[in-house]
């Protein structure tokens, strides 16, 4: 391991090592470079899938969620437009600003409400706060906050385009093409390491093309952050 290294090579050459080698690896570059060793043991400890099981759970238990809808409501100062998609742990919906003072696309992203008995409102915050600080052409932006009836939901820009794997099977790229959306990406994930933050759920559907043919990363996962803080309480 190079100690010139940058810490997203360093955090991807670990991935390539069983648990006794990266435990070793982690351990010498904690003693040589201790530093570095603190900005990747961030990434490393994202890893942590101490509440997959948990949360795999409330997936499956989301019918009351499920029947939840949104549109056409005004919450706080946004105007919901109608769904944009939904999974086990959220539902997404267009929105604008209600009061028509900026003319922006936003997209809301409402989580179960009970991700709060898991984690806390405060830890959902403070991991939405933390993508809020991720300022990249590449990433969609995340804006603002709150809770409504008790569910958190999370305020970001509204990107227009098809996912990865659609947009490929629908357009005939040229190899320097398909490099320039991978150095786009690889930009954008670079940016999100270099503030401490992994994706944690990295797929096409979660990489969308733009009209410009831009790549826009979207749905962090907003419990990465939650769970570290959740496991250093407890401990």
């Amino acid at each position: 391991m190079k100690l010139d290294s940058t810490k997203t090579e360093i955090y991807y050459s670990l991935l390539d090592l069983d648990d006794k080698q990266k435990s070793d690896a982690l351990k010498q570059l904690k003693i040589n470079a201790p530093d570095l060793y603190k900005q990747v043991s961030v990434l490393v400890d994202a890893e942590d899938a101490e509440y997959v099981e948990d949360i795999f759970q409330l997936s499956l238990l989301n019918g009351a969620f499920a029947e939840c809808d949104y549109s056409g409501q005004h919450i706080d100062k946004y105007h919901i437009l109608h769904e944009l998609g939904r999974g086990g742990l959220g539902v997404v919906y267009a929105a604008c600003r209600a009061d028509q003072t900026f003319e922006q696309q936003l997209a809301i992203k409402f989580l179960q409400s009970d991700l709060s008995q898991i984690f806390g409102n405060r830890a959902l915050f403070d991991e939405a706060q933390l993508l809020a600080k991720l300022s990249h052409p590449h990433i969609a932006k995340v804006f603002d906050g709150g809770i409504h009836n008790g569910d958190v939901y999370i305020v970001m820009e509204q990107v227009e385009g098809e996912s990865l794997d659609a947009y490929l099977a629908t357009h005939s790229l040229s190899k320097r093409e398909k490099l320039r959306l991978f150095v786009q990406l690889c930009s954008a994930i670079e940016h999100a390491h270099q503030q401490g933050v992994i994706h944690g759920d990295l797929k096409p559907e979660n990489i969308l093309i733009d009209g410009l043919r831009h790549v826009k990363l979207i749905d962090f996962n907003l419990t990465q952050k939650a769970s570290e803080q959740s496991s250093s309480a407890s401990e």
